[in-house]
């Protein structure tokens, strides 16, 4: 897998799209941290992620279905190719890297499938930072020597 760093391209997470389509407390902090950002990355998988946490939200009454039918909205079009994030194919060798990630942070950090796919993901295209607020991956990403885009104070 690549060696490469390239700083300029940042990787985002499913939760902080989401973070970006809802009103969440630390939402304005990602909104500057991407606003006017053309080199955001974020993995197919962001799809279903972010729908499947819009669904629990709705599901829980935090949001109202208005306020998800509108955030699915959004991260459609944020997805879409308009908004300069660009969505990396999840693909075989992908899936491949993602088990020598898991095997890396072995013992160290027990990553979630999912987790490790972003991380792959991530590492492939050279990303950094990783911006996530996820405990595991940002351990992950230290173990991994990935830069990690700051936290909300």
């Amino acid at each position: 897998m690549p060696t490469a760093t390239r700083v300029d391209i940042m990787y985002l997470d499913s939760a902080i799209i989401v973070k970006l389509a809802v009103a969440e407390p630390d939402s304005e902090f990602y909104m500057t941290l991407v606003d006017g950002r053309t080199d955001l990355v974020v993995s197919a998988l962001s799809f279903p992620g972010c729908r499947s946490a819009l669904a629990r939200k709705a599901d829980s009454g935090e949001i109202t279905q208005n306020e998800y039918t509108e955030a699915c909205e959004v991260i459609n079009e944020m997805l879409s190719g308009y908004s300069g994030i660009t969505v990396a194919d999840v693909d075989n060798d992908t899936l491949d890297f993602s088990s020598t990630v898991i095997e890396r942070c072995r013992g160290k950090i027990a990553l979630r499938t999912l987790d490790a796919i972003h991380i792959a993901t991530c590492m492939k295209i050279s990303a950094q930072p990783l911006a996530t607020n996820d405990k595991i991956m940002r351990k992950a990403a230290e173990v991994l020597q990935i830069a990690l885009a700051p936290l909300p104070q």
